[in-house]
């Protein structure tokens, strides 16, 4: 009897967050100073289909340096200093692990979650990871505003069917997280327990469930309570950004080389 064998296929999300990481951190070579806006505007001026591509290309590669770097400056400082030495420094995880307060596995997890969290950046979606890091949304907004921008412009440019509308998407659920977070962090009139625990953790997004409480000013409160509050808060996360609609987005990765 032949066994069939299982091919395991890649992740090219995980592999295009570890080169964006990598290029990001590692020593930059040197390059033209041009930001990303004047690159739309190259985009948009271009009428030689070469050029316009190299274009194109190059602003999709500044894009992933620039999600990756503001990642990097929105983790915890343990995430941040394993990434910065893994991929700046070139250390292996064995090796950060003798050297950092936590074990290989530990770094092991902190590094897929990262990916992943990288990945959905890059391919232009909020995730729940983001629930608490404003600054990272606001630069995905941005991001898309002048993706959709180029495209919209270049409406002459074959793109698949439907990626268009998913950066569309893509910008509805970025800007519709925004929102619900400027909905506990605006300064507005007497704040109930769940909102007042909410915005602790926006403005502290690394602080452990049982510290909340008392940034929050509700130290009476019980830490079962924080953490139903939380849950409650993810949920309305979830709901938002459409974690299904992120797994479906990865399938089209050889769209997102190309756009």
């Amino acid at each position: 009897m032949q066994v069939k064998s299982r091919i395991k296929c890649p992740d090219l999300g995980l592999t295009l967050a570890s080169n964006a990481l990598r290029e990001a951190l590692q020593q930059q070579k040197p390059v033209l100073p041009i930001t990303l806006e004047e690159l739309q505007g190259l985009c948009a001026r271009e009428r030689r289909p070469r050029i316009l591509a190299g274009y194109l290309r190059w602003q999709r590669e500044e894009i992933s340096r620039l999600l990756a770097r503001v990642l990097v400056e929105n983790v915890s400082a343990l995430e941040a200093e394993f990434l910065e030495r893994h991929y700046r420094d070139g250390r292996s995880v064995h090796y950060l692990a003798l050297r950092l307060p936590a074990s290989e596995r530990h770094l092991y997890a902190i590094h897929e979650r990262i990916l992943r969290r990288l990945s959905s950046l890059l391919f232009y979606r909020a995730s729940t990871a983001d629930a608490y890091a404003p600054i990272v949304l606001q630069n995905l907004l941005s991001i898309l505003d002048m993706r959709i921008g180029t495209f919209v412009l270049r409406a002459e440019l074959p793109l698949a069917a439907g990626w268009l509308e998913s950066l569309y998407d893509a910008r509805t659920r970025c800007r519709s997280l925004l929102s619900l977070m400027e909905d506990f962090t605006r300064q507005s009139g007497e704040r109930n327990e769940y909102e007042r625990i909410i915005r602790a953790k926006i403005e502290h997004p690394f602080a452990a469930a049982g510290e909340l409480a008392g940034l929050a000013g509700v130290d009476t409160v019980a830490a079962s309570t924080v953490h139903a509050y939380l849950r409650k808060y993810l949920d309305s996360v979830r709901e938002i950004v459409g974690e299904e609609k992120n797994r479906v987005l990865r399938k089209m990765c050889s769209i997102l080389t190309l756009h």
